[in-house]
Formats: structure tokens, sequence, C-alpha cells
């Protein structure tokens, strides 16, 4: 039976990617940014069900203060796991990273470009002694393959290519079919300058459907069609805080402010969970992140719902993401 990716992919995602770079090597570079020629996702593989775009460089305080928690973890749920597999010096390599997750696809079940500056002479030697790691070759681009992890992994000095599947050269990928409108580009260019994490969902009703049985919303019977739903992780204006602001674009207005009253009562349902509880605990995980999300303001703009959370730490945010790795860590959902 072939896996599906949850949630958690998303972390997992990122954790594996820090985690080759770690492998490969330890020099340390500068990073630099990419120049897109049209859409930012426009050279992963067409037909995703889910895109993530995470800014690694502009989120380096935040993820030291995730590795402070991991090493003062009583839990030992991470120990010897997500974080373990990343030495800190990885961090230095990469710059941003763009992913996919597809669903259904024989090929892949997830693709992912980085951006940065990497060792190729260091990392190739390095791979060529890793016994885990063999050569391949696949329509005149060479690539590396674990059998063990199930990843493939193409590097150059600029860019690391990461997927499940087999690497391709762009010119063999087309282009994405999300986002080809210019006003759609322009906005989504934006926020991912802006941004530290940015997630998108086109088409994404059934999995809002569970994502709101998961909290004990009553969704089977709801009809309300979600046409994209977008969240963005960014700083706010009090220094070392951040905001989450989730983004739904139902199929009218009508529709828009039908979604508006349900937040408002997952909003009320939720108002009893609190962002201290520990770590241990780490089935209120998704609670806390719905908790936090609901807590903050919301409005209805023509067929869309903006919803933008209270301002968090960065303590309390990577308080949140070590509970959610944790939880994703004990149900096994990488």
């Amino acid at each position: 039976m072939k896996k599906r990716w949850g949630a958690g992919s998303i972390f997992g995602l990122l954790v594996l990617i820090l985690a080759v770079l770690g492998e490969t090597s330890c020099t340390t570079v500068p990073a630099v940014s990419p120049e897109f020629k049209s859409h930012p996702f426009a050279e992963l593989p067409p037909g995703a069900a889910l895109y993530v775009y995470g800014n690694v460089q502009k989120s380096r305080s935040f993820l030291k203060e995730l590795y402070r928690l991991d090493s003062e973890s009583l839990s030992g749920d991470l120990s010897g796991g997500l974080l373990k597999k990343v030495p800190p010096s990885a961090l230095e390599m990469a710059d941003q990273f763009y992913g996919a997750f597809y669903r259904e696809n024989p090929e892949r079940n997830w693709y992912a470009f980085v951006s940065g500056r990497f060792p190729v002479f260091q990392s190739n030697l390095s791979l060529f002694f890793n016994p885990e790691w063999k050569k391949k070759r696949s329509g005149g681009l060479s690539y590396w393959r674990s059998e063990k992890q199930r990843v493939s992994l193409q590097i150059s000095s600029r860019q690391l290519i990461l997927t499940d599947g087999i690497p391709q050269t762009a010119a063999s990928l087309g282009s994405s079919l999300y986002g080809t409108e210019s006003g759609e580009t322009d906005s989504l260019l934006q926020d991912i300058s802006l941004s530290h994490l940015v997630i998108l969902m086109p088409k994404p009703q059934s999995l809002f459907q569970s994502a709101l049985a998961g909290l004990g919303i009553p969704a089977q019977n709801l009809q309300i069609p979600m046409e994209e739903i977008r969240v963005k992780l960014y700083s706010s204006a009090i220094q070392d805080s951040y905001e989450i602001q989730l983004n739904l674009q139902t199929g009218s207005p009508v529709y828009a402010r039908a979604l508006g009253a349900l937040l408002s009562l997952g909003s009320r349902m939720l108002s009893t969970w609190e962002m201290g509880a520990a770590a241990e605990d780490s089935s209120l995980a998704l609670q806390q992140f719905a908790g936090i999300l609901l807590s903050g303001s919301q409005k209805t703009e023509g067929n869309r719902i903006i919803v933008v959370s209270k301002q968090v730490s960065q303590e309390e945010l990577a308080l949140l993401l070590h509970n959610l790795l944790v939880y994703f860590q004990r149900n096994k959902t990488f």
C-alpha cells in the first residue's frame, strides 16, 4: 500500500533536507536566494495537492531555539530522532526550500529543491564512501539514491533536488498547473518574500473536512466548496515574535460568511486550550495550534476568510513546533 502523507510530512521534509545537507559536508558557505523567471513553484512537477516554502536563513534564530528545546527535553521522543539527524552546521548551507506533495501518483509522493551554496566535490565524495548511497542515471541526469531512506538526491553548487522518486531536468518537468495567472503569481511572490513559511493547498476540500473533524468540529455534511488554503508564518511588529495567517478561499461570498460562522464556533470550542502544555502531553499539539490561530482576528473579504493569529513569541512558537514534532514522531506520521 502506498504511504500517505499528512500534516507531519511538511516538518519531516524540512528535517530530511537538513539531514542530507549535514551528512554531505560540514563546510559552511554563504547562501544565496534563487531568481525566479516566473512562478516560484514552476520547477516542481505538476499536479501537486500541496506546496510548501520555507526560508531557512530567515528562521535561523527560531530554529536554534528549537534545538535548545530538544536538547533539554526529558521525554526522549526526539532523542536520536528527527533533530538529532541534523547537525546545526547544516543550517548554514541552505537558504530556501520549495516542496510539493502528491496524491495517487505512481512516480512520486514528494519533490523538493533547496537553494543555497553547496560544496559539490566534498558532498559527492562523502556520498561515494557511504554504502547507503548509490550513483544512478536517468534521462542524462546523474543522481544519488538511498533505498533505505527512499530518497534521491541531485546536487549542484546552487541547488539540491530531493525526491522519493527520480529527479528530472527542468525541461522535462513542464510547468506547474497551479498559479499561472499573473495576479496570483504576484500575490504568492509577495507572501514568500515576507514569510518564514508558506503552505499552499489548491482544491483542498477533503483535507479541510478532515482537519475540522480532527478538531471535533462536525464536517461530515459540510457543503462549503474550498478553492484554496494558504497558511503563512511571518515576523510580527514586536521583535522575536510571530503571527500566523490563514487565508481560505471559498466558492462565493455566501460560502465565506458560512465558513466564518463555523470558524467562530471552533474558536469558542478551543478557547480552553493553553499554549503552556508540556511536550510530554503531545496529543494536545494540534489543538494548541488551532487555539493559537483562532485566538486572533478574523475578517471576510468577498469569497475569502482571513484569520490572523495572536502574536506568538519565539519561545512559544518553538515549543509548539517541538510538541508537533513529538506528536508526529509518536504516531509514526513520518
